[in-house]
């Protein structure tokens, strides 16, 4: 999901995703945060955090 977006400066996506059957566990779940900020007009700096 598109939470924030600046077109030419930066945006964050998050993902969740749920998964059943795990062994030893009932459900598990993972909340991931892709922020991308344009740092020059060539590059973009690329940050991936969890929880």
């Amino acid at each position: 999901t598109l939470t924030h977006d600046v077109a030419g400066s930066h945006y964050v996506v998050d993902a969740e995703v749920f998964n059943d059957g795990v062994k030893y566990s009932d459900t598990f779940s993972l909340c991931m945060r892709y922020c991308l900020l344009q740092t020059s007009t060539k590059t973009t700096s690329l940050r991936v955090t969890a929880l």
